[in-house]
């Protein structure tokens, strides 16, 4: 056997290696989105539910379902409160930074 056949035998072996690597890996992006697809449809129908009048201890505890993964997304609490402070006030306005080396900055008088 020659070194071009030798070589080519080990190519063969990675190119199969890579090939099963690559159906494995397309496998496995199916199965992200299935799940995601899936707790989805279970967090919609679980939102519906509770819309519909179940508790939360009656659909967990009561009929066994367990409780979907909280959503990512959306707005954090408080966002979009620009100006106004947690109780609904409006916020302090910032403090002027003094300058001592302009004579038109004052420190606050304590």
């Amino acid at each position: 056997m020659s070194t071009q056949d030798r070589a080519r035998q080990l190519l063969e072996k990675r190119m199969t290696a890579i090939a099963e690597l690559e159906d494995a890996n397309a496998a496995l992006e199916d199965a992200k989105k299935a799940l995601t697809a899936a707790a989805k449809k279970q967090g919609d129908a679980w939102s519906g539910a509770r819309a519909s009048g179940w508790t939360e201890r009656e659909l967990t505890k009561d009929l066994g379902f367990s409780r979907p993964a909280n959503r990512s997304g959306g707005r954090p609490k408080g966002a979009g409160r620009k100006g106004t402070a947690a109780v609904g006030r409006p916020a302090s306005p910032e403090p002027t930074p003094v300058d001592p080396m302009r004579s038109d900055t004052v420190a606050p008088s304590a």
